[in-house]
């Protein structure tokens, strides 16, 4: 499941009501990243600095953390960065 925004340009990021289009993609973002059942992201926080998304915490695998980035991208067509690390393994 993907969910796109509509704003013009792609990218959500044009001048205007910046605090508003933010927490529109922020709780995208992690309204997607809590209902795909492919990813476990419950230790993801997503937040927006300025144009830039960014994927903080931690995921069980890399395919998590692909996964995380891809849904990200989807959704903000914008540039994220990712912080995530994958948790040990005991």
């Amino acid at each position: 499941m993907v969910f796109k925004l509509p704003f013009s340009g792609g990218s959500g990021f044009e001048q205007g009501n910046f605090g508003h289009r933010h927490a529109a993609l922020k709780s995208a973002i992690a309204s997607a990243l809590a209902y795909a059942e492919d990813i476990d992201a419950s230790d993801i926080t997503v937040t927006v600095v300025e144009t830039t998304i960014v994927l903080e915490g931690s995921v069980p695998s890399q395919n998590d953390m692909d996964r995380a980035m891809e849904l990200a991208i989807a959704i903000a067509g914008a540039q994220v960065h990712n912080r995530l690390w994958r948790q040990a393994h005991h």
